[in-house]
């Protein structure tokens, strides 16, 4: 039996899917609805079905949240001198 459930968790709308051993954590656009792209997808702990789905939203969010740090470090040109202005 698969499990679904819609989680907001730092002003985003997520869906849950828990299938056995398996968790898939979705970005959602609308409810029940997801987006193209999975944002994380493993095994995840938890004492009870909610300590599952928190740890695995949390653990989505992180992914998330470093996406932003790489695609930063991507754009940086890496002029250290311009930013500290050393001549």
């Amino acid at each position: 039996m698969v499990l679904e459930k819609n989680v907001k968790f730092n002003n985003k709308d997520w869906l849950v899917r828990i299938d056995d051993y398996l968790v898939q954590v979705y970005f959602a656009d609308e409810l029940n609805k997801v987006s193209g792209n999975q944002i994380y997808g493993s095994s995840c702990y938890g004492d009870t079905l909610i300590d599952v789905c928190k740890n695995a939203v949390l653990r989505a969010n992180d992914i998330y949240a470093k996406s932003f740090d790489y695609e930063n470090f991507q754009k940086w040109d890496g002029n250290m001198d311009e930013e500290l202005n050393i001549r």
